[in-house]
């Protein structure tokens, strides 16, 4: 190869591997919002019982946990 090919294969290789980098990155902040969305939806449908801290912060509760005379259930 000349020193031009190898030059550009090389800047072409890094902006690859750059790329694959920052799209797998923001593969964990789209999990954690799919998550967040799901979780939201199941409470608001009744499918689970959740609390919330003053942080707003879910928590799930467990179903030994749930006492049905408890009005904190969001």
């Amino acid at each position: 190869m000349t020193d031009p090919m190898l030059h550009t294969l090389i800047a072409l290789c890094g902006m690859w591997f750059t790329f694959l980098w920052g799209r797998y990155s923001e593969l964990g902040k789209l999990s954690e919002e799919i998550v967040a969305r799901t979780i939201d939806s199941l409470a608001e449908n009744g499918y689970i019982a959740v609390t919330k801290d003053r942080d707003g912060n879910v928590e799930l509760i467990k179903i030994e946990d749930l006492d049905s005379t408890k009005k904190d259930f969001v």
